[in-house]
């Protein structure tokens, strides 16, 4: 039942629960009036809240909406108590699906490699291994392919220079036998003996002139791999007379033409002297066999039946396949081979440009981690010492990793794989070796500048790796920096809107190129203005520390309180 209070005095009530509404229970309400000049003493009243689900009349603006799945208490707490029905219920249900939930022991075992996985560095180590293992699998299916055919081909080259040089014997062999007649005939005289080789000595050297013209020929046209015929026509180790000449074109001429001369005169004086000592057919084959391969050594013909398909040069193929580079000085020729390198190229390249996007993210994780600490370097000698200087955090300091840094890097490494490549390739110099490195970091890949020796591959592709990394983290330093831009343009766009809400300006077109480059250069001078504030505080601020810490040290009184 409801008691009457006083209308006049102010009503102090207590808070009323929804949830003990909700909750059907009956609440007592106790409210008092404060006393006035016409009440001597206070009244006191007890509100029965008895009322249905909704509440009372003054809740009636405020409907409480129940949920559905909201039980009875009574209920709930009867089935928490009984620990029993949901206990067997739980066990009941576990026992049904236990099977059909569990995993297999395949899944869990490859759900603890992933979990291994991640909380270990190996993630940084895998895709190195994947990438050299793909190489080196690409350097097998290359090899296996192209060197069947090519041992064909070197069979067939062989057996024709060795029946050109067959041909120089056989030449040779008339002139043993002219010679030889010429001594049997003129012996006794020596004067008439000097005239007919002489007069003999002419036609001969043409005939020798002739074969030796064709040998070099044949044995030029058959280099027809492009590796071997960068270094046709330039010895590795020339005379120092003859060094000079083999550095042009002209020089390689007269070079080619003066070895050509002294190889017809040397088969000449092996007639000779075979004819004057009874020499037999096998004599003169060793002798111009020697002859020729000091001949080819000399010119640099000597690679004509040198094997082009090892597996370092096949696997040389294989990264500048997928690396995109393409020297093309090492091709397949079969149709098997060319099939194989597109395939390889579909898999391979999106692989590795997934592989070099993350080892450039390292390495710009890395390159940024090192700006910072030498901004924290210039800034403490900056700001000064003391334990009481305020330190720089990321708001009032803006710590970016200019792009220059970043191509610094790139070329300071390329500048450095070019120092060393020197000790491996003699006959370079230091310009040629940073073109070569500079060509295969940027994938233009020109191939008139290749090294020669196929052991050295496996260092090339290292330094190559890495090389490409750098270049991509350059990459994505131009991302950022791009990104970067166009979301200040953007801002600024957006503030020239709220500054001009109806448009005028664009109905009018005058937000051009020019003027949004304004603008933006506006807002960035309001950001610079706004860090040298925050600088200017922050300098006061150390300021004002160094003076207490000052004044602390003169006045021990301070200290104590």
């Amino acid at each position: 039942m409801k008691t009457e209070h006083n209308s006049r005095a102010p009503q102090l009530g207590c808070h009323i629960d929804p949830r003990d509404i909700t909750s059907g229970k009956k609440k007592k309400q106790v409210s008092f009036s404060v006393p006035d000049g016409n009440d001597p003493a206070p009244t006191v009243e007890v509100v029965d809240t008895s009322e249905e689900m909704n509440g009372p009349a003054y809740l009636t603006n405020y409907p409480i909406v129940r949920r559905d799945t909201i039980v009875d208490e009574n209920a709930m707490q009867h089935l928490l108590l009984h620990e029993s029905i949901w206990s067997h219920a739980f066990k009941k249900k576990r026992k049904r699906g236990s099977s059909a939930n569990r995993p297999s022991r395949l899944k869990r075992f490859v759900s603890l490699l992933q979990i291994i996985y991640d909380k270990s560095r190996v993630h940084y180590i895998v895709p190195i291994i994947l990438l050299i293992a793909y190489s080196v699998l690409g350097g097998l299916i290359f090899w296996s392919i192209e060197r069947p055919n090519e041992e064909i081909m070197l069979a067939d080259k062989r057996n024709y220079i060795a029946a050109l040089t067959d041909d120089l014997v056989e030449v040779l062999m008339q002139i043993h036998n002219r010679l030889a007649d010429f001594n049997s005939a003129y012996g006794n005289n020596t004067y008439l003996l000097m005239i007919h080789y002489r007069g003999y000595r002419k036609f001969a050297l043409n005939q020798i002139h002739k074969s030796v013209y064709w040998y070099t020929l044949s044995t030029f046209y058959l280099t027809e791999h492009e590796m071997h015929k960068v270094v046709a026509l330039r010895p590795r180790n020339p005379e120092q007379l003859w060094k000079r000449h083999f550095e042009s074109n002209f020089g390689r001429i007269r070079a080619l033409k003066n070895y050509t001369e002294q190889l017809c005169l040397r088969c000449w004086e092996l007639g000779v002297e075979g004819a004057n000592h009874g020499w037999t057919r096998y004599n003169y084959s060793l002798m111009v066999n020697q002859s020729v391969e000091e001949y080819n050594n000399s010119v640099g013909l000597g690679h004509v039946l040198t094997p082009v398909w090892t597996f370092w040069n096949a696997m040389f193929l294989a990264v500048t396949t997928y690396t995109t580079i393409g020297y093309g000085n090492i091709t397949a020729k079969t149709k098997l081979g060319k099939l194989a390198a597109m395939v390889y190229a579909v898999v391979g390249i999106p692989l590795v440009l997934m592989i070099l996007h993350k080892s450039g993210r390292l390495f710009l994780m890395g390159l940024e981690h090192m700006w910072d600490f030498i901004l924290r370097i210039t800034d403490s000698f900056c700001v000064g010492s003391g334990k009481q200087r305020v330190r720089n955090t990321g708001e009032d300091r803006i710590s970016e990793m200019p792009l220059i840094l970043a191509i610094g890097v790139a070329f300071g490494w390329m500048f450095l794989c070019a120092a060393i490549f020197l000790r491996f390739e003699k006959d370079w110099d230091y310009f040629k070796s940073f073109y070569f490195f500079f060509c295969s970091l940027t994938t233009i890949g020109y191939g008139d500048v290749t090294p020669t020796n196929s052991e050295d591959m496996f260092i090339i592709f290292g330094l190559i790796i890495i090389g490409l990394s750098l270049v991509s983290m350059c990459i994505n330093v131009i991302q950022l920096k791009l990104e970067k831009l166009f979301e200040e343009l953007l801002l600024t766009l957006m503030e020239e809107l709220n500054a001009d809400p109806d448009g005028t300006h664009l109905k009018a077109g005058t937000i051009g190129a020019r003027e949004m480059w304004r603008a933006w250069k506006k807002r960035r001078g309001k950001l610079h203005d706004g860090l040298e504030k925050a600088k200017g505080a922050r300098n006061a601020a150390n300021k004002a520390s160094e003076n207490f810490v000052k004044v602390c040290g003169r006045n021990p009184q301070i200290n104590q309180k």
